[in-house]
């Protein structure tokens, strides 16, 4: 009997295994996920589960949005859609390090970005061009007396 009961386990198991690997089905979704993830419908079936619960959390996320929050998220997806493949590339890279960063790390990151962001616009174009007109040493040496200011 406990050889059956073996048997019975495994068979349901295997059974159960290609509705597992396929995931969520989109039927599934409440009707607010289907509009957000509308554009990718076609290709929800040939995802993996990895690929669709990322995708949910990101329709989460942009239900929890507000219209300007959304609105700036558009505009950065267009901005990034416009990128070539190396510039995509190259900001993926830039994405993992600073996922890799310690808290910390990210949130001087962060203040950092928002000091610049507090700037007027002459303000950063300003540095900006001062930014562009470094050699990369002139570059290195900066960056090394900004490391030593924040820590």
């Amino acid at each position: 009997m406990k050889n059956f009961n073996y048997v019975i386990v495994i068979l349901v198991t295997l059974s159960a295994q290609p509705a597992l690997a396929k995931g969520i089905a989109w039927e599934q979704l409440t009707p607010q996920q289907q509009q957000v993830l509308e554009s990718v419908k076609g290709e929800w079936g040939t995802l993996n589960p990895p690929q669709k619960k990322r995708l949910m959390k990101k329709a989460k996320r942009w239900e929890s949005m507000t219209e300007e929050q959304r609105e700036k998220a558009k505009k950065r997806l267009e901005k990034f859609k416009n990128l070539s493949p190396e510039e995509r590339k190259k900001l993926r890279k830039r994405q993992e390090r600073f996922k890799n960063l310690s808290p910390e790390e990210r949130e001087k990151i962060k203040k950092q970005r928002q000091r610049f962001k507090d700037l007027s616009e002459e303000e950063r174009k300003a540095l900006r061009e001062k930014w562009k007109k470094m050699s990369p040493e002139e570059r290195k040496i900066m960056r090394e007396k900004r490391k030593k200011h924040n820590d």
